[in-house]
């Protein structure tokens, strides 16, 4: 994508395009986070994502043992506060040959792949293309959320952050 990923900065996107596919053709134990503008936001306690698009495929070739989160936007949003306004995603995102042992995870999204532990506000995001997981594996024992928008919401610290808000508006 346009950006790997930003650590504990507060940032403001605006405006980029993103036309070059990604593909992780890698088996990593680490995580992998891919998105078609940001692959990972992490620690930052104010970022905006507006007038943004992507238009590159986003894909995860061999299976993986590590976590994969993957988004038309934003692969992994991960303890940050961040505003998506009019983003858009045109391309596919897609996970292949997934098996993941206990403990790991697979979340892909139109939008946003994983959302974990942040608070955000949607506005105006329209995906317009398939997001999908499948394996071949006779043993394929494990799941890969998938969503249009967003693929997977998990706010472990919820308990200990009450503030965490979500907000949805002309979503499509």
């Amino acid at each position: 994508g346009c950006i790997a990923y930003i650590n504990g900065y507060n940032t403001s996107i605006d405006g980029f395009i993103n036309y070059a596919p990604i593909t992780n053709n890698k088996n990593s134990s680490n995580t992998i986070a891919m998105g078609g503008i940001v692959g990972q936001i992490q620690n930052a306690s104010k970022n905006t994502i507006t007038n943004c698009e992507n238009n590159g495929a986003i894909k995860n070739a061999p299976a993986t043992t590590g976590n994969l989160y993957a988004g038309g936007i934003v692969g992994w949003l991960n303890k940050s506060n961040t505003s998506f306004d009019k983003v858009t995603n045109k391309s596919s995102v897609a996970a292949h040959g997934i098996h993941y042992p206990s403990g790991k995870h697979c979340s892909l999204g139109g939008v946003v792949g994983c959302s974990e532990g942040a608070t955000y506000t949607v506005t105006n995001a329209t995906n317009s293309a398939s997001v999908s997981s499948w394996s071949s594996s006779a043993d394929f024992k494990s799941s890969c959320e998938a969503g249009g928008i967003i693929g997977f919401i998990n706010e472990l610290n919820a308990k200990k952050e009450p503030e965490q808000n979500h907000t949805f508006h002309s979503i499509s």
